[in-house]
């Protein structure tokens, strides 16, 4: 009886402990639930809260461009009056008022809406109606600014008016009676209600507001949708540095965001109501656009897809409690159940052997599975690499194109020695470049392995630019395509690196570009120089973009695969091997740059490389002028042209009119002129003698502007100018421009006396084509040869070679009986003293890296 009492407390004690155990376990599974919960709310928030301004970002750079454009065309707008004023000059009142009402007429302006407007010296302002009164902003105008743009509430009608005014070039004066007016500005006068089209945003369903602000905050027009008058005051900073805001952040923030890069995006909470907000400061007028959008209607589905996960994870928290105490409740019982333990251990090793028989079975079924998806995989590689092989010769054509084209044109100008120069340099081009691809298809189990080696030589930017552009633009002519080539902020043109393989990068993206653009399509090649934390490096930023067919998301994924190729209706019917993106994405990353593509259906496409070279310090480029003087309101070149000038340590100068030019020339003074946007001006000559006139020192006057060669001939032809600047703008090609003006007739004979003239060769070449053509150029160079036909004939030959009789042997490599590097070991340790010296140079066709 005692023995049965120690007993049954013993299990008490065992079952008490079991239990203590068992709630400390529960209780630290509920608190690491509960911090799990903290964490992952927090994580959300933080998650939410990015995607959110993303959003943001995406919807306001949309309606920010589309203002933008709105106020351009108005801007477009009061150039194209100003001129029509300028030409027309009114001389009375009645004149200029039946002007007025012309050119209303004309422009199909609404005078409720839309009037023309001309300001005084005085500050009194007119429309079509007739005198106005004094405008507000006349202080402002006395300092003569080029440009006034501002926001009235009270100036035409009741109704808030944008205006947009032009200083006149030549001011007009008008009379009316005795009495003499000057008009100073033209422009128009807008209503505001105009943009409410621009400030409408349907991704938030109508919720949003827009406000228009000046330098100081101060609110010159709002649009409200259906949430209201979100920031109710005349100052909107002051309401929104009131506001109490989240993640960290403040007004002030969002201010130095908005002055350094002219956007700033935030989330604070006003009245309750937690909003979002984006800044952003206007280009084409000094106003600061305010966008504001309550955060339930930002990201809504991102926002719906959050709560779903919290309230997933919630039940999946309740479950595993629930489960948790189920367990403790089931271990409490578990003695009461000892007399089922055996059978229920023979029926979990039973269901253990079922398992065991459906994880064979699963396994068997994959291997099967696997089997069959090596097998379609077979078929498909083979079926995409027989593909390849039938298709290659479209890239192939592509520079073979450009040959046989160029070479038509050069049988029509067979007198011309300049313009002969120029194609047989394309050609040479574009023979470099189809010996590239054809060594990139040989070659293309080493591209597949990561074998493919680069070379570094010198290379310039600029001359990479033009052989591009001499291979593309054909191809862009044929197909109607509208080509642009942008760079900016280039300061270094020399670098080190493999030229071949960065052509061939441009050339690859270029022609896709042109394959799956559409006719009449639009193509952007960019390059620019981007910040470098290495100063023996430069970096770059090119992208390639098309308005063309663009590609669906899963294809992107696959992009860079070898031999794909988008399938759909459209692009089955072109043309292309589906190795030219693998191999540029080879290419870059064999030079440690990235590549990314960005592409939507029907769209078009763009790819971005950024890649960087060392600075080729040894490739100096001297530009043979001290000053130069840009005539240009281009901001793009004057910022590309400041740049390198810079670099060249050349004194620069920029004006935009003629007037400010003329003024400059006679402060100042200037070795080269370059006039931008003058190719059109049929008055080029007076212009050219007008700036010479300005100048009594000799200088150099040329066009800058993108140009085609027809345009050029005409302009260099009867313009007056020295030469033409092809834009893009590069510090290299202007160099040139100015060396070939300076010395356009100063050649000497010894300038163009060949090398070659006068040395005598010994060649062995087995080909009877190639040893026609060798002795051909070596004449024309002033050279002669003797050719032998195999490796035996020339070794043989040069045993009675004597002192002086030969200059150096040209050596054919592959050649029936002796190939050329048995010969050149036999010429090497012959009997002849002289084959210990000669100079031996190997002619094959055989160029890899391994066969160098």
């Amino acid at each position: 009886m005692k023995k049965s009492t120690e007993v049954l407390a013993q299990e008490k004690k065992n079952r008490r402990q079991t239990l203590v155990a068992l709630t400390a376990v529960l209780l630290a599974m509920v608190l690491g639930v509960g911090a799990f919960l903290a964490g992952y709310s927090a994580y959300i928030d933080k998650i939410l809260y990015a995607e959110r301004l993303s959003q943001m970002r995406e919807v306001t750079t949309q309606l920010f461009s589309g203002l933008e454009d709105a106020v351009d065309n108005q801007w477009r707008m009061v150039d194209s009056q100003c001129r029509s004023l300028q030409t027309k000059k009114p001389r009375t009142w009645n004149d200029f008022y039946t002007f007025l009402r012309e050119q209303a007429d004309l422009s199909d302006l609404d005078g409720t809406q839309c009037k023309l407007m001309a300001v005084d010296e005085n500050g009194a302002y007119y429309t079509q109606e007739g005198r106005q009164g004094l405008m507000q902003e006349r202080t402002y105008l006395m300092s003569s600014p080029e440009r006034v743009n501002y926001v009235s509430n009270s100036m035409i009608t009741d109704e808030t008016q944008m205006v947009f005014l032009k200083r006149l070039e030549t001011p007009v004066t008008v009379r009316d009676g005795d009495e003499t007016i000057v008009l100073r500005y033209y422009g128009i006068a807008q209503n505001m209600e105009q943009l409410n089209p621009y400030f409408e945003c349907k991704a938030y369903n109508g919720n949003s507001s827009v406000y228009v602000v000046d330098g100081d905050g101060l609110k010159l027009f709002s649009s409200n949708g259906k949430s209201g008058d979100l920031l109710k005051g005349y100052n909107v900073y002051a309401v929104l540095d009131s506001m109490s805001y989240l993640h960290g952040t403040d007004f002030a923030d969002a201010k130095r965001e908005l002055t350094g890069s002219g956007t700033a995006y935030s989330n604070a909470v006003l009245d309750e109501t937690e909003l979002y907000y984006s800044l952003y400061k206007m280009e084409n007028a000094e106003w600061t656009l305010i966008f504001l959008v309550p955060s339930a209607f930002v990201a809504t589905n991102t926002v719906a897809l959050v709560n779903t996960t919290i309230r997933l994870v919630l039940m999946f928290a309740t479950v595993l409690i629930v489960v948790s105490i189920t367990a403790i409740f089931w271990i409490l019982r578990k003695q009461q159940r000892l007399a089922l333990e055996a059978e229920r251990r023979n029926n979990d090793a039973l269901e253990r052997v079922n398992e065991e028989l459906d994880g064979k079975n699963r396994e068997l079924a994959a291997a099967v599975e696997t089997a069959e998806r090596a097998e379609q995989d077979a078929r498909s590689a083979n079926k995409a690499k027989s593909e390849f092989l039938a298709n290659m010769s479209h890239d192939i054509r592509t520079p073979m194109n450009a040959i046989v084209g160029i070479t038509s044109l050069m049988q029509h100008e067979q007198d011309d020695p300049e313009k002969m120069s120029v194609y047989i340099h394309k050609v040479q081009s574009s023979s470099q470049h189809l010996l590239g691809l054809i060594n990139d298809v040989l070659d293309m189990s080493k591209i597949e392995s990561g074998e493919t080696a680069l070379t570094v030589e010198s290379i310039n930017l600029a001359e990479q630019v033009g052989q591009v552009e001499s291979i593309i633009r054909p191809q862009m002519t044929d197909h109607g395509h509208e080509f642009t080539i942008t760079i900016h902020d280039i300061v270094h043109e020399n670098l080190v690196g493999d030229s071949l393989r960065l052509r061939q990068v441009f050339i690859n993206l270029l022609s896709n570009a042109v394959k799956y653009t559409p006719y009449g399509g639009r193509i952007r090649f960019d390059i620019a120089e981007l910040p470098s934390s290495d100063p023996e490096r430069a970096k770059f930023h090119i992208f390639v973009q098309d308005n063309g067919y663009g590609m669906s998301q899963e294809f992107v994924k696959r992009i860079f695969d070898p031999f794909v190729r988008a399938e759909n209706s459209t692009t089955n019917k072109i043309q292309g091997t589906g190795l030219g993106m693998a191999i540029t994405k080879n290419i870059v990353n064999l030079m440690g740059g990235t590549i990314t593509v960005q592409s939507e259906l029907n769209k078009g496409s763009r790819f971005d490389v950024e890649l960087s070279f060392p600075i080729d310090k040894n490739a100096a480029i001297t530009v043979n002028a001290k000053s130069v003087l840009l005539v240009s309101g281009d901001d793009m070149l004057v910022r590309n042209a400041k740049g390198a000038l810079r670099s060249a340590a050349v004194k620069f100068a920029a004006v935009q009119t003629m007037e400010d030019a003329v003024a400059y020339l006679h402060a100042n003074g200037a070795d080269v002129i370059l006039l931008s946007g003058h190719l059109q001006d049929r008055d080029l000559a007076g212009t050219v003698q007008r700036l010479r006139d300005a100048d009594s020192e000799a200088m150099l006057i040329f066009c800058c502007d993108y140009a085609q060669e027809d345009q050029i001939e005409d302009v260099l032809r009867g313009g007056g100018v020295d030469g033409f600047v092809a834009r893009p703008f590069f510090l290299s090609t202007f160099a040139q421009v100015i060396d070939h003006a300076q010395t356009k007739n100063e050649k000497s004979a010894s300038e163009t006396e060949s090398i070659l003239k006068g040395m005598n060769f010994l060649c062995a070449e087995d080909n009877d084509l190639n040893a026609e053509i060798l002795d051909a150029i070596l004449d024309m160079s002033g050279a002669t040869c003797t050719i032998y036909a195999d490796g035996n004939e020339i070794v043989q030959a040069f045993e009675k070679v004597k002192p002086g009789e030969y200059d150096a042997i040209l050596m054919d490599v592959q050649m029936p009986n002796m190939n050329g590097l048995d010969a050149t070991r036999a010429i090497r340790n012959g009997s002849n003293p002289l084959g210990k010296t000669i100079p031996i140079l190997a002619m094959t066709a055989n160029a890899f890296s391994s066969d160098v």
